[in-house]
């Protein structure tokens, strides 16, 4: 948020590594450092349809058209006042290529921060990789813990120290994914 040459960050991980996590602890440090925030999430359901994400930022029906674009940016504009504006895109790589349009605007312009997360192996709208490809956000690879980590982030769920042969499965049945050891651990 800090970093002026940029405009955003786009995490990248597969399914359960923590990229929502990371998106919505980003939002709670930008409300806090003063930022106004808008999250919006892709979803399979509403990916064909244009603008689908911002239909709440829209009076009555989107048409589809460069008019509804124009209504979006100011009604975000409205929304930031004179403060910086943040843009959350969960499932970045679900959006409809029309709802990721306004993102790469408000980036390329500056007008927002633009925090998103993929899932590896996802094609998200070309209007997402192109913010990458033209240098306006930076790509944040999100991997999953390693064997050591993994045992630290058993022993803060359980509230207790955990065996090396527990870590050990843990691990193994896991590879580190955080969502699939938290489960684990839960209904364990």
């Amino acid at each position: 948020l800090r970093r002026p040459e940029l405009a955003g960050a786009l995490f990248i991980g597969d399914a359960g590594v923590g990229k929502s996590h990371l998106l919505h602890a980003t939002l709670r440090h930008a409300e806090e450092s003063g930022f106004v925030t808008v999250s919006i999430t892709g979803t399979r359901a509403l990916g064909d349809i244009p603008l689908a994400a911002f239909a709440a930022l829209l009076p009555g029906r989107p048409a589809g058209d460069a008019g509804d674009l124009v209504q979006i940016r100011r009604a975000l504009q409205e929304r930031a006042g004179n403060r910086p504006l943040l843009l959350g895109l969960d499932d970045a790589h679900l959006l409809a290529e029309a709802s990721a349009a306004p993102a790469h605007q408000l980036a390329n312009d500056l007008t927002a921060f633009v925090v998103g997360t993929i899932r590896a192996g996802e094609a998200p709208p070309e209007a997402i990789s192109s913010l990458m490809k033209e240098g306006v956000a930076v790509r944040i690879p999100v991997e999953p813990l390693d064997a050591a980590d993994l045992s630290t982030f058993a022993q803060v769920i359980l509230g207790l120290p955990v065996s090396d042969d527990v870590a050990d499965q843990l691990f193994l049945r896991t590879l580190g994914n955080p969502l699939f050891a938290k489960e684990l651990l839960l209904e364990a």
